[in-house]
């Protein structure tokens, strides 16, 4: 098969990728809504909540295509018809078949009195561009837990028995049967916990010495919490879906929001355990000035891991904290949400985007009408169609 048609097929798949991207953005849009009234709604409670609902929603984004093709199938759709519809032909030399296919344009290539300017194929452009964005990301995601695998294995294990003792104890209380492993290095500025079914706390080196037991046992009892809640799980899956759909606004907004929850959450577990807002928030303020910069790579992991934007949300998270409630909702209000929310989900997947018809000579009685898929599959048939003499 020549270059040129091989080149047309990747147009064909990027075609058909762009349409399912916008579609997927729209779809999601009215969906994120629906979570979104619930997060306000709960806005009280406490931040795992708030933090469950932004995992479903980014979590739902590779769900949306396959909810979407199943009740269509199964219930019908009324797509919008707003994406433009492929009008490439199929490049292959007129002479390589003795009849024409149907729905199929023989061209031997571009046509010369074209505009310079045009990109002869703008949707394998497109296509391509996102293959290189995602593989970046997911090649990023990798490389960061290789290297913060290497931190773990050339930091030194913590020997200390009051840091042993402390750790024990908090896992017990937390009710956690997985062994926590705590090590110390020289090359992270912050805590923070990683692996999910051994997890390891990483401490900096000298950290445990510069701090009283109160706030030692904060520290552990804050990265304990993120073992107990499969954080380094949770945020790698959310994460990897970030990767696959970076192209979608609100999967980075649903990221940051599951970051800073996560770490809100593990906050509340502490201060639960009679630890107090105000020393807690101290504590966190004194490691934060440590941290003159966090590696990239521990982004991949769960802990005490800081930016401008999220630490003083965090901490007036801490010196606001209350055993959370939920808004008392009357029977009709709780009723008219629970309609809504149902509403806009029906209505994210019954309303896909779809091309837009295109003005085409009539197809026969009985003869289906020419799909992006059929022309693929006609010009891989092509090269075996034998020519008649």
């Amino acid at each position: 098969m020549k270059l040129a048609t091989i080149w047309w097929c990747i147009d064909v798949i990027g075609h058909d990728f762009a349409r399912l991207a916008l579609s997927n953005c729209w779809q999601s849009l009215i969906v994120f809504a629906a979570f979104g009234v619930l997060a306000f709604l709960v806005r009280s409670k406490a931040a795992s909540v708030r933090h469950a609902i932004w995992c479903a929603a980014v979590l739902s984004l590779p769900v949306i295509p396959l909810v979407s093709w199943f009740s269509a199938q199964e219930f019908g759709s009324r797509p919008i018809p707003v994406f433009p519809a492929y009008s490439q032909v199929i490049p292959i030399e007129p002479a390589t078949v003795s009849e024409p296919l149907q729905g199929v344009s023989p061209s031997t290539g571009p046509d010369e009195k074209s505009d310079p300017f045009r990109i002869a194929h703008p949707w394998a452009v497109i296509f391509a561009l996102y293959t290189a964005g995602a593989g970046f990301l997911i090649m990023r995601m990798v490389s960061g837990r290789l290297r913060v695998r290497r931190l773990i294995d050339y930091g030194i294990p913590v020997i200390d028995d009051r840091v042993i003792g402390m750790t024990d104890d908090i896992r017990v209380r937390y009710g956690i049967k997985r062994q926590i492993t705590v090590v110390e290095s020289a090359d992270v500025p912050v805590p923070f916990t990683f692996r999910t079914l051994h997890p390891v706390i990483v401490l900096p080196a000298g950290l445990a010495e510069n701090l009283e037991e109160v706030e030692l046992g904060a520290v552990i009892a804050h990265e304990a919490a993120h073992v107990k809640r499969f954080d380094t799980l949770v945020l790698n899956a959310v994460y990897i879906v970030r990767a696959v759909f970076f192209f979608n606004p609100l999967a980075w907004f649903a990221t940051r929001e599951i970051s800073h929850l996560s770490e809100q959450a593990s906050d509340t577990l502490v201060l639960t355990a009679a630890v107090t807002p105000l020393p807690y928030a101290r504590l966190v303020t004194r490691i934060a000035e440590l941290a003159s910069s966090v590696p990239a790579e521990v982004e991949y992991a769960a802990g005490m891991i800081f930016s401008r934007q999220s630490f003083i949300r965090r901490v007036e998270a801490i010196l606001a904290h209350r055993e959370g409630t939920l808004r008392k909702l009357s029977l009709p209000a709780f009723a008219g949400v629970v309609l809504a929310c149902g509403v806009a989900l029906a209505a994210a997947f019954a309303l896909p985007i779809e091309e837009a018809a295109e003005k085409k000579p009539s197809q026969p009685a009985g003869q289906p009408a020419t799909t992006n898929t059929m022309r693929v599959a006609q010009a891989f048939a092509v090269r075996e169609t034998p020519s008649k003499l």
